[in-house]
């Protein structure tokens, strides 16, 4: 490809999902950290990788980090080296959607529970399990009561255990559902447990109700 080739990928960026400049790179592996995407949010399209040397390969993605790109190797000896260009296309527009809607290419679904009559302290309201080899995200929960208590979300991340508080003054419900994932930056640990437990123990036919909106990657 010409430099004027090469002038025209450039104007061609604007037109991409995303694109920039590679500021290191492998054979399988592309860096710009200048970004900070979500992790896997490109899996599933494709890169083009442009070549100042007058080359340029198109390759499937098949992850990323908040600065790295992997995709199929290319040819033996070729290299991503800082200053080659990149675009990201022909991401499926399902695939978008979510990407658009939550950050990630994950369908969240409600994790529902019985309700508990009476619940005793730390009680497992609802119990969400991360699938082996995956790491999971909350992005919304329910949680109903017919009196003043508090709920704790819990999950490990890194095998170091976290919560967060809710506080009731009375009986009620509570629904929140948010794009950013509530222990974003802190994914629960594969094989875990994500839990919605009362701090109190409940009062006699007082009855408690919780449930998990829910991803995994």
């Amino acid at each position: 490809m010409t430099s004027f080739g090469y002038a025209l990928a450039r104007a061609e960026l604007i037109r991409a999902l995303t694109s920039g400049v590679a500021t290191a790179g492998t054979n399988t592996t592309l860096d710009d950290t200048h970004k900070s995407w979500t992790a896997n949010m490109w899996q599933g399209g494709v890169i083009r990788i442009i070549k100042r040397v007058g080359t340029e390969y198109f390759r499937d993605i098949s992850a990323n980090t908040d600065t790295q790109i992997t995709f199929a190797a290319l040819p033996i000896g070729v290299t991503v080296e800082a200053g080659d260009l990149y675009l990201i296309k022909n991401v499926d527009l399902a695939i978008l959607s979510k990407l658009q809607r939550w950050g990630r290419n994950v369908d969240p679904t409600w994790t529902h529970a019985a309700e508990v009559v009476a619940p005793a302290a730390g009680t497992a309201l609802v119990t969400q399990a991360v699938t082996a080899g995956m790491a999971g995200y909350i992005y919304g929960f329910f949680i109903a009561c017919t009196e003043a208590n508090s709920f704790l979300i819990n999950w490990t991340s890194a095998t170091v255990a976290y919560s967060k508080r809710m506080v009731f003054g009375a009986g009620g419900s509570m629904e929140a559902i948010d794009q950013i994932p509530f222990n974003e930056g802190l994914p629960a640990d594969a094989g875990s447990n994500i839990t919605i437990t009362n701090v109190v123990a409940g009062a006699a036919a007082q009855v408690y109700q919780a449930c998990l909106l829910y991803a995994e990657v």
